[in-house]
């Protein structure tokens, strides 16, 4: 997966999971409660929340950044 592809995804808000090594990772969508969007990812069920695409590119799956990780999904 591209980049762009990957960002194409979250403008949609498409919902993804992929395993690494054992472990499941997924992103999610949702609004706190002030209103504000925001991307949830990292390992099933104790994702972190994200307010922008470049705070989530910088998140870690297992020692690399997620824009390292994004061509081997």
């Amino acid at each position: 997966m591209t980049i762009n592809e990957f960002k194409c995804m979250i403008d949609l808000k498409k919902e993804y999971e992929f395993e690494y090594k054992g472990v499941f990772y997924n992103l999610t969508y949702g609004k706190d409660a002030d209103g504000k969007p925001y991307m949830c990812f990292g390992e099933r069920y104790m994702g972190k929340r994200y307010y922008t695409f470049g705070d989530l590119m910088a998140s870690k799956v297992q020692n690399h950044s997620l824009k390292e990780f994004i061509a081997h999904l």
